[in-house]
């Protein structure tokens, strides 16, 4: 009986090892370290005003790769200014390579975030994040863009330096096209562009404003009910 316990006990170790060692090589494999001497994994932006960043601080999160699989739970930032997912291990800040991935998500507050999606209408080149608020035949995101804005005082000449933020939704059709709109009940029905009687119906009856993210997806799970 001990030498089966040992047995047992030497295969789960092993086997937690390599799946260790996988999911290392892994992320090896699609990040590098960070280089005080380069600008661009930058974390701290000094003197400019407001936060670049999804998350105030590092969250715990999974990454998901292309292949569908997650990594284990990990420390994350995305940076909405400069396009850039990074990690942490130890003391050490990683950059995530965006192509080798689908998205990631914040296990706290159970958000997902997709990658990969490209428009050229609205010049998005597949590095954004876009948080998955309803995933149907068609998909409703809300994407956080970040400008630096600069500009200087009339009278003192004094620089004032500022990362402007500004939150947006999106549907995203069954071709793959993105749509900018509102969480209101007109700019939705408008933007899916088809059944708006029936969706003018259902809003009435089931007395839905569509005033909230949550309003939101009852009507986008009606809509994708009538195909």
């Amino acid at each position: 009986m001990k030498n089966i316990l040992t047995t047992i006990f030497l295969f789960l170790t092993v086997a937690s090892i390599n799946i260790n060692a996988q999911y290392y090589l892994e992320m090896r494999n699609i990040s590098s370290e960070y280089d005080p001497n380069t600008d661009t994994y930058r974390l701290d932006y000094g003197n400019i005003k407001g936060d670049p960043f999804l998350n105030e601080d590092w969250e715990p999160g999974k990454v998901i790769f292309n292949n569908k699989s997650q990594s284990q739970n990990i420390n994350l930032r995305f940076n909405s200014y400069s396009n850039q997912l990074f990690f942490k291990e130890g003391d050490k800040v990683l950059l995530i390579n965006l192509n080798e991935i689908q998205g990631f998500v914040f296990n706290k507050k159970e958000e997902i975030y997709k990658v990969g999606i490209t428009s050229s209408k609205y010049k998005f080149d597949g590095k954004q994040a876009f948080r998955l608020i309803y995933d149907g035949d068609v998909k409703l995101y809300e994407h956080l863009s970040v400008e630096h804005k600069s500009s200087k005082h009339p009278m003192t000449g004094e620089l004032n330096d500022k990362f402007k933020r500004d939150e947006t939704y999106y549907i995203q059709t069954e071709d793959g096209e993105l749509i900018k709109t509102r969480i209101r009940k007109k700019n939705l029905i408008n933007d899916l562009g088809t059944h708006k009687k029936e969706l003018e119906k259902f809003t009435k009856e089931t007395k839905n404003k569509v005033k909230s993210e949550k309003d939101a997806v009852k009507l986008l799970e009606f809509y994708d009910s009538l195909k």
